[in-house]
C-alpha cells in the first residue's frame, strides 16, 4: 500500500502515483490510503483499478487512530508513504509489532529542520522504519544533520521517476537564441523566489530584452504573488515575465519553451527539472538540492538564488548561447535524465529496497 495525505496536484503525489503503477505494471497489487479527499490524481489512479481508500475524520485523534487500525488490519505485505505526517503515521502504526515492512520516503529540504524542534520531533520516530529513501543525496545530509542516531545502513537515495516515453523531447525544435523563452512551473511562495528573479532582471539592463519569461503557478495564501506583481511593474518589467495560471497542459507548454528555469530557495527534488531535462532542453536553475551534484559544482547555468547578481550572471550566459550550444545542452540533460530518472529503473530500485 502507497501512503500519502491525498491526491492533490503536488510534486510527492505526481511522484508516488508513478510509482504505483510501475509497482503494479510489475504485477504486484497496489491500493492508495489518503486522509484528504483533494482529487487532482484520483480518476488517473481510478482509470488503473487502483483502489482508493479515504480514510478521514474532523477530530485529528480520531483520524490518527483510524488510520492505524486501517493500516494494521489491511494484511498489507509493505507499506510506503511520503511527506511528514504520513511518515510518521506510518511508522507510529508498526507499534509495538508488526507482520509487514515499512519504508518512508524522505523528501524536505526545509532549513528548518536543522533547527525547528517539532521538525526533529517527527523524525525521530523514523528509526522505526525498515528504510528511509530520499530523493536527493542533500536531504540525506540534512536528515542526518538533524536526527544523527538514524542508522545509515537503512537510508537510500532513488530520484525522482519519469515516464521517457512519455516526456519525449520535441522533435526538430528550433531554438531561438535571438529572444529566449523560458518557462517556470513553480506555485508563488516566497521559496519560489520570484522576486530575487524580478531583481535579478532589472540588473540584465537591455539584454534582458533578448529574453520572455512565462510563469505557471498556482496562488498560495502567502503574499508573495502581490508583491511579486507590485515589483514587475514597478520596474517597468511587464515586456520581459508574464504570470499565468497553473495549468495541466505544462509538458506542451515546456516543450514549446527553449528552457525551463526554478529559482527557488530550497526544494526536496525539483520535479520540473526533471521532467525539463527528460524533454532535452537546458535548465536555468538555482543550485539547490543534487542540482550541483548532477549538472556540475560550477555550472554556469546554476546560481546563488539568494544573489540577484549570480540569477543576472547565469541568465546573461544564457543568452550569449548559440543555438547549437543550447540544443547540445539539453541533448546532454537527456543523457543525464536517462541515466537518472527513467521510471523503468526506479521502480526496480524500489522494488529492489523493498524485497531485500
Amino acid at each position: 500500500m502507497v501512503f500519502i495525505d491525498s491526491l492533490g496536484s503536488g510534486g510527492a503525489q505526481r511522484q508516488l502515483v508513478q510509482l504505483a503503477k510501475g509497482f503494479q505494471e510489475n504485477g504486484h497489487e497496489v491500493e492508495f490510503l489518503v486522509y484528504h479527499d483533494l482529487n487532482f490524481f484520483s480518476s488517473e489512479v481510478e482509470a488503473l483499478s487502483i483502489p482508493i481508500h479515504l480514510v478521514s475524520s474532523n477530530s485529528s485523534w480520531k483520524r490518527v487512530w483510524k488510520i492505524r487500525r486501517f493500516i494494521r488490519q489491511g494484511g498489507y505485505n509493505v507499506i510506503l508513504s511520503f511527506l511528514e505526517v504520513p511518515n510518521l503515521l506510518n511508522v507510529l502504526s508498526s507499534l509495538p509489532f508488526k507482520n509487514y515492512k515499512t519504508y518512508v520516503g524522505e523528501r524536505s529540504a526545509n532549513p528548518a529542520i536543522k533547527t525547528s524542534f517539532k521538525k526533529k520531533l517527527v523524525r525521530w520516530p523514523l528509526i522505526l522504519a525498515d528504510g528511509i529513501v530520499a530523493n536527493s543525496y542533500s536531504n540525506v545530509e540534512l536528515l542526518n544533520s538533524s536526527v544523527p542516531f538514524l542508522s545509515t545502513s537503512k537510508q537510500s537515495v532513488i530520484y525522482n521517476s519519469i515516464d521517457m516515453s512519455l516526456w519525449n523531447p520535441p522533435i526538430d525544435y528550433k531554438f531561438s537564441a535571438e529572444k529566449i523563452q523560458l518557462i517556470v512551473a513553480a506555485s508563488h511562495q516566497y521559496l519560489k523566489n520570484a522576486s530575487g528573479l524580478i531583481q535579478a532582471l532589472q540588473l540584465l539592463g537591455d539584454e534582458r530584452e533578448r529574453i520572455t519569461i512565462k510563469w505557471y503557478g498556482e496562488e498560495s495564501p502567502d503574499n508573495s504573488f502581490k508583491e511579486a506583481l507590485e515589483l514587475r511593474d514597478e520596474l517597468n518589467l511587464q515586456s520581459c515575465i508574464e504570470f499565468h495560471p497553473a495549468t495541466r497542459e505544462i509538458q506542451s507548454v515546456m516543450m514549446q519553451a527553449d528552457a525551463v528555469g526554478l529559482f527557488s530557495h530550497y526544494e526536496g527534488f525539483p520535479n520540473v527539472i526533471c521532467e525539463a531535462m527528460s524533454l532535452a532542453k537546458p535548465v536555468l536553475v538555482s543550485n539547490i538540492s543534487d542540482m550541483p551534484r548532477l549538472l556540475g559544482e560550477e555550472h554556469p547555468l546554476t546560481f546563488n538564488p539568494s544573489d540577484p547578481s549570480s540569477i543576472a550572471k547565469s541568465i546573461k550566459f544564457m543568452l550569449s548561447m548559440t543555438e547549437s550550444e543550447l540544443r547540445e545542452e539539453g541533448q546532454k540533460n537527456r543523457s543525464l535524465a536517462e541515466m537518472h530518472f527513467d521510471k523503468t529503473q526506479v521502480v526496480r530500485q524500489y522494488l529492489d529496497l523493498m524485497q531485500s
